[in-house]
């Protein structure tokens, strides 16, 4: 029999973004309407019918060091009709000359998926730079990120999501096979792309 004056335990349900069960701890006020989030990212945890659809994204620029990684991220997001056109970068300088070229010639840019360790420039470090480009342009709105990752995230990564909002990131470990990933990236990319779909990435004040 269960002891009514015993507290509960937090309650927990699986994150898109960590791709595991998580402690749902966070609840957040979003435009007068509680919002509950990941205790360990701050993804947003709905019902599926409260997810937004899909968009239909003209370019996405995939920025992986793996060609396996890269390849596999082009069919999902081709596949699905995440999006019209991939264009491939093999490290973050590579992705700054491509964004810029972008940008510049107007050309609209949906999304970045961004690896975070990379060689010759890093994915963070590749954001940062996007974000004062973005500024030196007077590009009307920031582009998407989406950080790709094997480690968990913590608070220190949770503050450069903020930093560089519009941003989340997926724990691409968390899978073992392309389907699976694909699933989660469904649910991710609707919020990443949707305004208001990101209550807030910081950790709650003590």
């Amino acid at each position: 029999m269960t002891n009514p004056n015993k507290p509960a335990g937090p309650a927990k349900a699986y994150c898109d973004s960590c791709g595991e069960i998580v402690p749902v701890s966070i609840i957040l006020r979003d435009k007068g309407k509680q919002v509950a989030t990941c205790s360990q990212c701050g993804f947003p945890i709905q019902q599926k019918q409260d997810i937004p659809k899909n968009p239909k994204l003209e370019n996405v620029i995939i920025v992986e060091d793996t060609d396996l990684v890269r390849q596999i991220l082009s069919e999902i997001m081709v596949d699905t009709g995440f999006a019209r056109k991939i264009i491939s970068c093999r490290n973050g300088e590579e992705f700054l000359t491509t964004v810029t070229e972008m940008l510049a010639g107007q050309k609209p840019v949906g999304m970045v998926f961004l690896d975070v360790l990379m060689p010759v420039l890093d994915g963070v470090s590749a954001a940062l730079a996007l974000r004062a480009i973005e500024k030196g342009l007077k590009s009307p709105k920031p582009i998407p990120i989406l950080f790709f990752t094997v480690k968990k995230c913590d608070e220190e990564f949770r503050r450069t999501l903020h930093r560089v909002s519009p941003a989340l990131y997926v724990n691409k470990e968390a899978d073992a096979s392309p389907q699976q990933l694909m699933k989660r990236l469904q649910n991710i990319v609707a919020r990443l792309s949707t305004p208001g779909q990101i209550p807030s990435l910081l950790p709650p004040k003590q």
